[in-house]
């Protein structure tokens, strides 16, 4: 049975008078415990940001390193964690004045035997200032407890001592890492949807702030969906909006023996993301002694981070795996501001170096033109040693090969259009 038009116009005509009475209402004339906060611009201190490290992480802040689960993060970050307890600079770049300081490490992903600690040992960390936290317990039975970000007030627990005074908090944590994140997550919650896990970023962006910590995340992405997964991260306004600094770890393709941490963003006064230069890397192997089974010593190779130089890679083409056509590697000892001039050069690819055989087959086609009288074979030879130092019998002969040359005795000619040189 349907509504009559006329009991649809009066009821419509009702919706807009209380419409219209509850933007006259004074809102003082509502009860409720809810106003609004507001901060007087005037009463605020400005401040520049304080770094852990150099225009990278910045304390009182969230960082998070996302790629692939193979790109080396967690090797990475056990660089990092190594730096900041032995009070060394983090990165290549790093100018801070450090001091070693405690890192807590919550992590239930990897193995603390047989993974982290082997990675923490092979960085060079002060294991005796790293606090590794894989989960909960329960403090009666022992019993453990699994763990997600609705529990981070364990995780404070440890920063502050239970005895410490209410109006003071002092400590030594430089760091606090969460390896990796999506671990941390309750049931149900998807990353890419960061709207959905903005609460618990909240609570860590307010423990990053209240206890002045730089904390750092590691996500991992599927290397099927990799390009679009970052984009979906790092480019969400959520996301984005709690996580203050955002790197991209990658390598292309297949290709690991290059690896690169870029920048997507750093948030803070002063920062100019722009100009904090793209980090080459490698993983090596180091030789660490380890207990097996029957707790005899014996000697494992594994990873640690050993710096490369910077690099013009950006974070959106390791996103893409879209590699560029040169990939240019500068010393970390050229500290100077790059001019305008070698900022256009930087993605200008460079060509390679002329082969002997390449340099002998241009030259012969010079010295033996198109449908030309025939030339003494020995006087273009003669000239071929004496523009090429060092070319041997066998790349002339492959010269001539590549120009069409045709013999007759003593004498060589061309009687036809060449190919094209080939690419060396």
């Amino acid at each position: 049975m349907s509504t009559p038009k006329k009991s649809i116009d009066a009821l419509e005509e009702k919706i807009q008078e209380a419409t219209i009475a509850a933007a006259n209402t004074n809102p003082w004339a509502v009860e409720s415990t809810i106003v609004a906060e507001v901060i007087n611009a005037e009463d605020v201190v400005a401040r520049a940001p304080v770094f852990l490290a150099t225009n990278r992480l910045v304390k009182s802040q969230l960082s998070a390193f996302i790629g692939d689960p193979s790109t080396g993060k967690s090797t990475l970050i056990s660089s990092v964690i190594a730096s900041v307890t032995r009070g060394q600079p983090i990165f290549p770049d790093d100018h801070e004045q450090h001091t070693p300081q405690d890192v807590i490490l919550v992590s239930n992903e990897d193995d603390v035997a047989t993974q982290i600690k082997p990675k923490l040992i092979a960085a060079g960390a002060d294991m005796k200032r790293v606090k590794i936290i894989p989960g909960l317990k329960d403090a009666a039975t022992g019993r453990p407890q699994p763990m997600n970000l609705n529990d981070f007030l364990a995780v404070e627990k440890v920063v502050v001592p239970k005895d410490a005074p209410s109006n003071r908090v002092e400590h030594n944590i430089g760091l606090v890492v969460v390896d990796p994140l999506i671990s941390f997550l309750p049931s149900g919650s998807d990353i890419n949807q960061a709207n959905k896990v903005r609460p618990l970023m909240d609570k860590l962006l307010n423990f990053a702030q209240t206890y002045k910590i730089s904390v750092l995340l590691n996500i991992h992405l599927r290397k099927t969906a990799f390009g679009k997964s970052f984009k979906n991260i790092g480019g969400s306004g959520d996301f984005a909006a709690v996580v203050g600094g955002i790197f991209n770890v990658g390598y292309f393709g297949d290709d690991r023996s290059r690896r690169f941490l870029a920048v997507s963003r750093i948030k803070g006064a002063g920062i100019d993301e722009s100009k904090v230069r793209t980090l080459e890397f490698e993983i090596i192997g180091k030789k660490v002694v380890l207990k097996n089974g029957k707790d005899d010593d014996v000697e494992v190779e594994v990873g640690r981070i050993n710096w490369l130089g910077y690099s013009n890679v950006t974070d959106r083409q390791l996103s893409d795996d879209k590699r560029p056509e040169y990939v240019e590697r500068r010393a970390f000892e050229d500290n100077a501001d790059i001019t305008p001039e070698e900022e256009i050069q930087r993605n200008v690819p460079k060509q390679k170096p002329q082969s002997q055989e390449a340099m002998a087959t241009e030259l012969i086609r010079k010295l033996v033109p198109d449908n030309s009288k025939p030339v003494n074979r020995q006087k273009v030879e003669s000239k071929l040693r004496a523009e090429i130092p060092g070319i041997t019998s066998e790349t002339i002969r492959r010269a001539f090969k590549n120009a069409d040359v045709r013999f007759n005795k003593d004498f060589v000619s061309r009687e036809k259009e060449t190919k094209p040189p080939f690419n060396d």
